[in-house]
């Protein structure tokens, strides 16, 4: 299906501003992340001997990472369908070969090690690392 030429720009720069804007939506939803982790492990050092206090925390702690993980995610899988209709928008119009969309960059590691995952691996890991910590205190404190 040919797409009327006139559309082009439009769309384009479209595409390009939701592609800024879900990289900069997912960078600030990690920056509030580890804001608030940082108090919540204030307030657990200070929590000391408060066992349901400590339980308590250590429970926002994993369902702050759950969360994190499943909006990393999301805003993984639509920047991966974006940079998709890019590629596409940039073949229909000949003007693949001056398009990057990190797809095929570097050797035969690089362009199978996704740094898209680095989000939902560090909200994975913390959400592990939180989750250890909510085990040992309900089994060792309570």
């Amino acid at each position: 299906r040919v797409l009327n030429e006139a559309l082009l720009p439009g769309l384009w720069q479209q595409n390009w501003e939701i592609v800024r804007h879900i990289k900069n939506e997912r960078l600030w939803f990690t920056n509030i992340y580890a804001i608030v982790v940082a108090a919540t492990l204030s307030f657990l050092h200070g929590a000391q001997g408060n066992v349901l206090l400590e339980v308590a925390l250590l429970s926002l702690l994993v369902v702050l990472a759950a969360i994190g993980l499943l909006v990393s995610l999301r805003l993984k899988a639509e920047l991966e369908d974006i940079l998709e209709r890019i590629g596409l928008l940039a073949e229909a119009y000949g003007a693949h070969q001056f398009v990057t969309t990190g797809e095929n960059i570097g050797g035969p590691v690089t362009r199978h090690l996704k740094i898209r995952w680095i989000f939902p691996l560090f909200y994975g890991l913390t959400g592990i690392g939180s989750l250890g910590l909510l085990i040992h205190a309900l089994i060792f404190k309570v």
